[in-house]
């Protein structure tokens, strides 16, 4: 693999890890982390005042979407160690389809729902992968 090449795989692996670390707060240090980015993900919990059943719920919710990143980002660092490095079409593609499934579903029942702090945090984080996939794309659909 040339050294331009490996400067983006290397760059979207830290883009992944970045995915990952920030799904596994939301799993290990679900209290803390949920407070953290409330003002992303929710409204401040002096405008809608929840229970305990429910701030039990929403943690619970929380860590089951930090376990959902987990998994999808150690699923993209194997590709990007495997397939990718071997500039595998496949590979650029799995990464493109994956990113387009999160973003635009996710993206959009935030943005129908009024939570567009969400939309633009999903923003930042495909900019962190479209870059080196722009970049890329020539390398893998010749």
């Amino acid at each position: 693999m040339d050294q331009g090449m490996d400067f983006w795989r290397r760059w979207l692996i830290v883009a992944c890890l970045v995915v990952l670390v920030f799904g596994a707060a939301l799993v290990i240090l679900a209290a803390p982390a949920q407070q953290a980015f409330e003002s992303t993900y929710l409204a401040p919990r002096s405008a809608v005042p929840l229970g305990p059943d429910a701030v039990e719920y929403t943690a619970f919710m929380g860590a089951v979407l930090g376990s959902v990143m987990v998994g999808w980002a150690a699923l993209l660092l194997f590709v990007l160690n495997g397939p990718f490095r071997r500039q595998e079409t496949a590979a650029w593609n799995m990464l493109a389809v994956s990113l387009i499934a999160w973003y635009l579903p996710d993206t959009a029942y935030s943005l129908i729902s009024g939570f567009w702090q969400n939309a633009v945090l999903n923003t930042g984080m495909l900019v962190l992968f479209v870059i080196p996939l722009a970049a890329t794309f020539k390398r893998f659909h010749r």
